[in-house]
């Protein structure tokens, strides 16, 4: 993309694109619909950089879960699905072109397994 491109020449194209169409376009009627059409986008970016928020927060928490408790363990009791399936989703890897992801169901299952477990070991008592 050309916004906020910093090098000469993809700015020049930027400026180029731009002159083009505030020249071409002058009603009132375009200009909102330019408006709109902008707003769209930063609206779909901002959605877009949630999401990807969203991921690395989840995969910094699992990586500490990951030092406590055996992935494998969470993916055979809780998914009854293979390590590999959970790393997958976790890092987001292609399988069948497409980058894996939790649905929303499987991360209230993975929220639960991990209170679950958490639970588990705040019950117990060595003595």
């Amino acid at each position: 993309m050309y916004i906020g491109a910093t090098d000469t020449e993809n700015r020049q194209k930027f400026e180029t694109l731009f002159a083009e169409i505030a020249s071409k376009y002058t009603s009132e009627e375009d200009k909102l619909i330019i408006k709109q059409f902008v707003q769209d986008g930063i609206n779909e970016c901002a959605n877009d950089i949630k999401e990807v928020k969203e991921k690395i927060e989840l995969k910094e928490q699992l990586k500490e879960v990951a030092e406590i408790v055996s992935l494998s363990y969470i993916a055979k009791k809780y998914f009854n699905k293979s390590r590999t399936w959970l790393y997958q989703r976790i890092n987001g890897n292609l399988v069948h072109n497409k980058p894996a992801q939790f649905t929303n169901n499987e991360l209230d299952i993975l929220k639960f397994a991990i209170k679950d477990i958490s639970n588990k070991l705040g019950s117990l008592s060595i003595g």
